[in-house]
């Protein structure tokens, strides 16, 4: 990875008008960016137009790519990458946000380490019910999520494209998911790097 490359962030989304526009402007906010690329995975409310809108805003840095019929997140997060051109790339989902400097860390990481090809970034929970919150081992579970969701995930393209991406077969999405399956993989045959917001 050269220092001067940057990262792309793949957006997959689906109905998600009400909380993308939060999640295009964390990835702006962020250095080290190439593109944000948008993947509506054929949204039936108005995400494609929250995009649209955002994307007026800067033109140079937001891709919109639009699936004609639904065909579930691993699909959306893989017709990202293979219309990328970057070194790394980072998945963010339309419902969550980037804090300040991740990327640029992110880019750090993988320009210091290029022996690592998989980077997953903490996450912070925010407006969680309470009645999951307040669970005695809220805490265990939610170490648990961060090992496994793919929205925090951030790949050396390559590497994600040697793997063949998310795994599509239906049969992923009925026994724990898609990211669940990719992570699994990644962390029994090779490096994976934890960012751990202690």
């Amino acid at each position: 990875m050269s220092q001067s490359s940057k990262i792309d962030v793949i957006i997959p989304c689906y109905n998600a008008a009400l909380t993308l526009e939060r999640a295009i402007t964390s990835v702006l906010a962020q250095q080290a960016l190439q593109h944000i690329i948008v993947v509506d995975d054929a949204s039936t409310d108005d995400t494609v137009a929250v995009a649209k809108r955002l994307q007026q805003q800067a033109p140079a840095t937001i891709r919109i790519e639009c699936l004609p019929h639904n065909g579930g997140v691993a699909r959306a997060r893989n017709w990202g990458m293979l219309n990328s051109n970057a070194d790394v790339v980072a998945f963010l989902d339309a419902d969550d946000a980037y804090e300040a400097h991740v990327l640029g860390f992110s880019h750090a990481v993988m320009h210091f380490r290029p022996d690592l090809p998989m980077l997953r970034l903490a996450l912070k929970p925010v407006d969680i019910d309470c009645r999951y919150s307040d669970h005695p081992q809220f805490d265990y579970g939610w170490r648990h999520v961060e090992m496994t969701v793919g929205g925090n995930m951030v790949f050396r393209r390559d590497f994600l494209l040697a793997c063949g991406g998310f795994p599509q077969d239906d049969l992923f999405s009925r026994l724990g998911g898609e990211d669940v399956a990719l992570s699994r993989a990644v962390l029994d045959t090779t490096l994976r790097g934890t960012d751990c917001d202690e």
